[in-house]
């Protein structure tokens, strides 16, 4: 498959951006993709200019993607291991339950 010729990096991101869903924001993926941000951001860059992925636009505090099909976004996330899958979701609600406790000290939704 064309995810076997990806780097490990580049195949980690894009099992990272699968795990979180179809539509996917940059900080969720930058904060639960297990190597640096810099790294996360190199993966991401290449997988835009591969076509696997796109640009859906700015949020109000983030930079959002989308993969360009939802079948490529099924088919990465079933290729990982039942366990693999299951890490990446405790680290991507974790990520999610920080941000809320967060906002919520801050007074924010």
């Amino acid at each position: 498959s064309k995810l076997d010729q990806l780097s490990l990096s580049h195949q980690m991101i894009l099992k990272t951006a699968a795990a979180i869903g179809v539509v996917f924001d940059r900080s969720v993926l930058i904060n639960t993709y297990p190597g640096s941000a810099a790294e996360a951001d190199q993966a991401l860059s290449t997988t835009l200019s591969n076509f696997v992925i796109r640009l859906e636009g700015d949020t109000q505090h983030d930079v959002r993607f989308a993969f360009r099909s939802a079948a490529t976004a099924s088919v990465i996330y079933d290729l990982m291991l039942q366990a693999q899958r299951k890490r990446l979701h405790q680290q991507i609600a974790a990520w999610y339950e920080r941000v809320r406790v967060l906002r919520r000290r801050e007074g924010l939704r």
